[in-house]
């Protein structure tokens, strides 16, 4: 790999750990602080940051990285931080979906409906892929072979 594009990925990776290490931040702040406005600003620029990382890593692994681990834990970790983002979007969009013909009429929802497909993605799955992605590849860049 040429050094070049094993210092972009390496800076790619490094900037998803922090934006990731931002979000966990404002949401433990944000919980521990009850706060309940807050500028939508806060959600929205970190989410796209996460998935446009997410994205440069997922292209920038695959084309560049030859060794099977370690494109596995780059591939991981990017999928991990865009899905975050495409679950949370895809949760709200499904769940206004079936509200939406619920109100029309085509069948009626139980109390406290919530969609749980694309929620458990997105709060359980894949922030549990990205920590698991983020240490393996910390681990592996830092060995002595695996990023020459």
């Amino acid at each position: 790999m040429r050094d070049v594009y094993r210092k972009a990925i390496i800076s790619v990776f490094w900037t998803l750990v922090v934006v990731s290490a931002l979000i966990v931040t404002f949401m433990l702040i944000t919980m521990l602080a009850d706060i309940e406005s807050f500028s939508f600003l806060f959600i929205v620029v970190p989410a796209i940051l996460l998935s446009a990382s997410g994205i440069a890593l997922i292209i920038l692994a695959a084309r560049n990285i030859r060794q099977r681990l370690l494109r596995s834990f780059f591939l991981l970790t990017g999928s991990s931080a865009t899905a975050i983002t495409l679950s949370a979007i895809l949760h709200n969009l499904v769940y206004a979906l079936i509200v939406y013909l619920a109100d029309k009429g085509l069948f009626t929802l139980p109390d406290n409906f919530d969609e749980p497909f694309f929620f458990m993605i997105a709060i359980i799955v894949a922030p549990l892929g990205l920590v698991v992605g983020i240490i393996g590849t910390a681990i592996l860049i830092h060995g002595k072979k695996m990023m020459r």
